[in-house]
């Protein structure tokens, strides 16, 4: 299991941007170096989105978010990885 650092050591840097809304979760998604495709959850809860902000044409780091849950996908959109952060 990832811990919360480890991710944002690992993915913070990569810049993703607004995909979708739904149920208090917003999806960003960005490639990585390999060509794999990473899927963050931000929010789940609507204390935790009441205030954000979101823009749909800018890119931003991971490192900028509180990510809740992350996926990996491959090329062919099969999940590679599922990270839940707390």
């Amino acid at each position: 299991m990832m811990t919360n650092e480890e991710f944002y050591e690992k993915y913070g840097k990569i810049k993703v941007k607004f995909e979708k809304y739904y149920k208090y979760i917003f999806k960003f998604s960005g490639l990585l170096e390999n060509g794999n495709k990473i899927v963050c959850d931000v929010g789940g809860h609507e204390d935790d989105i009441y205030n954000f902000d979101v823009y749909a044409d800018d890119f931003v780091s991971i490192d900028d978010l509180y990510v809740i849950m992350a996926s990996i996908y491959d090329k062919d959109y099969d999940i590679v990885e599922k990270i839940i952060l707390e």
